[in-house]
């Protein structure tokens, strides 16, 4: 019989982390561990948990060189944007530095590196979806810090693949943050007022289709960058109409607003839409709409 693969998932206590810990548990063909800078908030069976601080690299390493996983799936990350602004350096510590440690025993041990990325490594000025053939150029901290990660796997590591994803949404747990999506839903069904960007157009993501092109990365052993992101393209303010109609519920409750009026300034790409055709044509990746997650599925 051929022996179960090993899988490491930082930041498993996470929304996306978490996610993928469930999902790769049901697979019920991997060994799984799994660590986050806190103890285990949503503990169950059918995985090792440690608790690890990645900034530590003696920790780091020692836990890597123990457990000798066959993959690691890296989603732990500091992805606040106005996080990343007031302190940069702790966002480089966690977004490169912890890369640079994780990336360097992986090369070691010859471990299958993978990690997630985001959209926001480009600038947004465009008016087409991205390819992963684009040239990234990062406009604030965190997107520079993401760009860093991945600029040092693609020259250092050989068996890697980065997934960038964009606006994650789904069902959180208890104490994980919540999503845009979760967002609009929640105070439309309470019949609260909203005021979404409309200048800002994106490729929402459900989770659980991360979770499924990352399994198809794992197991075609593909390498180099891939986006892992929804199919359709919305404004946040084209969102929250979209969403009220899937939902039954008044329009008039959503107004449009300005970005920088919203988010003091602080930089954020206009346009960050990520074409997926290179997943679906080589991986076979497939996407869940936002129809499909709030009419037909959502629990």
């Amino acid at each position: 019989m051929k022996p179960m693969k090993r899988i490491l998932i930082t930041g498993a206590n996470g929304f996306t982390g978490r996610y993928l810990l469930q999902y790769f548990m049901q697979q019920k063909t991997y060994e799984l561990f799994a660590t986050s800078n806190s103890t285990d908030k949503y503990p169950t069976q059918g995985y090792e948990y440690q608790r690890l601080d990645l900034t530590e690299s003696g920790n780091v390493i020692a836990y890597i060189q123990k457990i000798q996983p066959d993959v690691i799936i890296h989603t732990a990350a500091i992805s606040g944007i106005p996080q990343c602004e007031e302190n940069p350096s702790q966002a480089y510590s966690v977004n490169v530095e912890a890369v640079k440690t994780i990336g360097t025993v992986a090369k070691k041990l010859a471990i299958h590196f993978i990690q997630l990325s985001t959209d926001f490594v480009f600038d947004g000025k465009r008016e087409i979806p991205y390819t992963e053939e684009d040239i990234p150029a990062p406009i604030n901290e965190y997107g520079k810090t993401k760009l860093e990660a991945e600029q040092w796997i693609q020259k250092h590591l050989t068996h890697y693949a980065i997934a960038r994803v964009a606006v994650v949404y789904g069902k959180p747990k208890d104490g994980q943050h919540t999503n845009i999506v979760e967002i609009i839903q929640s105070k439309l069904s309470n019949n609260e007022e909203l005021h979404l960007v409309s200048d800002q157009w994106r490729t929402p993501t459900y989770v659980g289709d991360i979770c499924q092109g990352i399994h198809l990365l794992i197991e075609k052993e593909e390498k180099g960058i891939f986006h892992i992101c929804g199919s359709e393209l919305f404004s946040i303010y084209e969102l929250g109409l979209y969403i009220a109609k899937l939902l039954g519920k008044d329009s008039c409750l959503i107004h449009p607003e300005i970005s920088n009026s919203a988010f003091n300034a602080i930089p954020r790409p206009p346009f960050t839409a990520l074409s997926n055709a290179k997943a679906k044509d080589i991986l076979g990746y497939n996407t869940t709409t936002i129809y499909d997650y709030l009419v037909e599925f959502r629990v």
